[in-house]
């Protein structure tokens, strides 16, 4: 049986993995992209995501 805390450190790695896969997307977006305004958008969330990830990142070492 697992913990509360296993279960939501999962559910963080799960987020991460998902969140990498976004920001590949992205990139493969951006650099077939021809408008600049999409480009401008989808790198602007891939910074979010970097964001996000990073916290994700330090939360798990608080867990650890």
């Amino acid at each position: 049986m697992t913990t509360p805390a296993e279960r939501q450190a999962d559910r963080v790695r799960r987020n991460m993995a998902l969140t990498m896969e976004n920001i590949v997307r992205a990139n493969n977006c951006i650099a077939t992209a021809e408008d600049k305004k999409i480009k401008a958008i989808l790198k602007t969330k891939n910074d979010r995501r970097l964001a996000a990830l990073e916290q994700m990142r330090k939360l798990l070492e608080v867990k650890s």
